[in-house]
């Protein structure tokens, strides 16, 4: 039986850390698009070619760019090569390969009004294969926050949609209560979208206002050609399994209420990792160690037996803090997780930056080593990571690296690990 084991990254105390035992390359930072601002980066591995992908700028100008890294994480494209820019805004892009493409995926307001989801294909070669986007969830309300993953033949997108009574009233006869629900629908390697009116994946499973919307969704391609898909539910992690484009199982809480958001996954073909950030419920701050833990699962989503582990024990610096926006990657022999964290100087309480640390796990979880730092510059703050590995033993980790001058732009920086 096939064991989803998933790792809660919790608030810990920080110490000084050297980067020992981790064969960490020299930073470099992708070229800019135009000279705009870089945002919010996802990559995907495919064909020897690593495929970074981006927001440009912010709201009516933003767009879609990506550029190619080679096998040893130095840049292909001189300059990145647009994958949409219609008008207004095109943002939160994610990527995957399947079947010799790779399929990025926004939301998208060019239809001036409510978001959209829109996809393009985009070839090893750099080729962007569908320049005005396919339309993959067009309607009225938002269809927003899209994610994508490979199920072994097709595409599947997953993603936000806005049900219910607008005002967030309790639904009127046949309506839900207001609030997001999970759609999905799937997209095959020649761009043609299969269900068009979107499936209906997954629905909030509490009562309370806070639990009428579920939150982003992810899902991780399993090797019997189903899917584990996963959204929060108020503040609950839920699993359901898809095969088909379709649910085969209902959502499953998965262990106790923590509080929780950012989920990822990832798979090494035997066992799923899925990691997200805790957090207290209602209060903002990050949760205590109590709250932390290792669960296995089995296939089926039920709960096993695991001793807690705690990902984040020993940050630079002293002081409590966050752990946010997780990206986790299989690189042939052990899990890669990295993440970001709001730290204080020593001797400034009121002054905060964001640094990036990563940290690696064998195949059963162990933790293997100490959080080493990826970028810890007061001055110059990284966050938002996103992981990605050939599964041969280099992984490479994206991230917006903000300037310390503040009319330069944002930039992405690249680091690989061998």
């Amino acid at each position: 039986m096939m064991r989803i084991l998933m790792i809660a990254l919790v608030t810990v105390f920080a110490s000084a850390v050297p980067a020992r035992g981790e064969d960490l390359s020299k930073e470099i930072l992708l070229s800019p698009h135009e000279k705009t601002e870089a945002r919010r980066p996802a990559a995907a591995h495919g064909k020897d070619v690593f495929l970074i992908v981006w927001q440009t700028d912010r709201n009516e100008k933003a767009d879609i760019v990506g550029l190619r890294l080679d096998g040893s994480g130095k840049p292909i494209d001189a300059e990145p090569f647009v994958i949409c820019a219609e008008k207004d805004a095109q943002e939160r892009p994610k990527v995957a390969f399947g079947g010799g493409v790779f399929l990025v995926v926004w939301h998208d307001l060019r239809g001036e009004k409510d978001w959209d989801v829109y996809a393009a294909r985009v070839s090893p070669e750099g080729k962007v294969l569908d320049p005005e986007g396919i339309a993959v969830a067009k309607a009225e309300r938002n269809q927003c926050e899209a994610d994508v993953a490979w199920d072994g033949r097709v595409f599947q997108v997953l993603w936000r949609g806005f049900q219910g009574e607008k005002d967030g009233s309790p639904g009127v006869g046949k309506l839900p209560a207001a609030g997001y629900h999970v759609y999905g629908g799937r997209v095959s390697t020649t761009g043609q979208v299969l269900d068009r009116a979107g499936v209906s994946m997954a629905k909030p499973t509490g009562t309370q206002r806070s639990s009428r919307s579920l939150g982003m969704a992810a899902a991780v391609g399993l090797p019997n050609g189903e899917l584990l898909a996963g959204a929060r539910s108020g503040g609950t992690l839920c699993l359901w399994r898809v095969r088909d484009g379709r649910p085969v199982s209902e959502p499953k809480p998965a262990g106790k209420r923590t509080g929780f958001d950012d989920v990822a996954f990832t798979t090494n073909g035997k066992t799923v990792l899925a990691v997200w950030t805790t957090f207290r419920d209602g209060g903002g701050r990050s949760s205590g160690v109590s709250k932390s833990g290792m669960l296995v699962l089995g296939a089926d989503g039920e709960v096993g037996t695991a001793a807690p582990v705690s990902l984040s024990t020993t940050i630079i610096n002293q002081g409590r803090t966050h752990v946010r926006h997780p990206s986790p990657a299989w690189d042939g022999n052990r899990y890669v997780v990295a993440w970001d964290s709001p730290m204080r100087p020593r001797g400034k309480d009121t002054f905060h930056y964001e640094a990036l640390f990563m940290r690696s796990f064998a195949e059963d979880g162990t933790p293997q080593g100490d959080d080493v730092p990826v970028v810890s510059d007061p001055d110059s703050p990284a966050w938002r990571p996103a992981a990605a590995s050939d599964g041969a033993g280099m992984t490479v980790i994206a991230y917006e690296r903000h300037p310390k001058m503040t009319n330069l732009p944002i930039r992405i920086g690249v680091r690989t690990l061998k």
